[in-house]
């Protein structure tokens, strides 16, 4: 399972890369069928709290504006308050830093560790 996990943060940090958005169609979804402290939950949130910077130009505010999420608001505000000490502002930058949202793999099989090394970025 955590191939898949790892596969789903690249899918969604490539697509937000590529198309210069945040996909908050999904938000919704991910909060109600995830555990608080989940890593695409924590992607998300670091997402957006990189995204507000660039609300002038994205309409991201206007999207956070209209979500049902509070759950997902209020990690926002905490993400928010501790990236103001931190130096997360690229969009880009979560490329360099997608692992930081894997699962953890076990490293029993040579398999794992194959995929693992394809992994882009890597």
């Amino acid at each position: 399972m955590p191939r898949l996990q790892n596969a789903v943060i690249d899918l969604f940090i490539d697509k937000m890369v590529t198309s210069n958005s945040m996909p908050f169609k999904h938000l919704d979804f991910i909060y109600a069928n995830t555990a608080d402290g989940s890593l695409l939950r924590r992607l998300f949130v670091d997402l957006g709290a990189s995204a507000i910077s660039l609300s002038k130009s994205t309409g991201v505010m206007e999207r956070l504006k209209s979500l049902d999420s509070t759950e997902f608001l209020f990690d926002l505000i905490l993400a928010q308050s501790e990236r103001l000490a931190s130096s997360k502002v690229s969009i880009g930058y979560f490329r360099q830093i997608r692992s930081q949202y894997y699962a953890k793999t076990p490293v029993n099989s040579p398999k794992d560790a194959q995929v693992n090394s394809n992994a882009p970025g890597s």
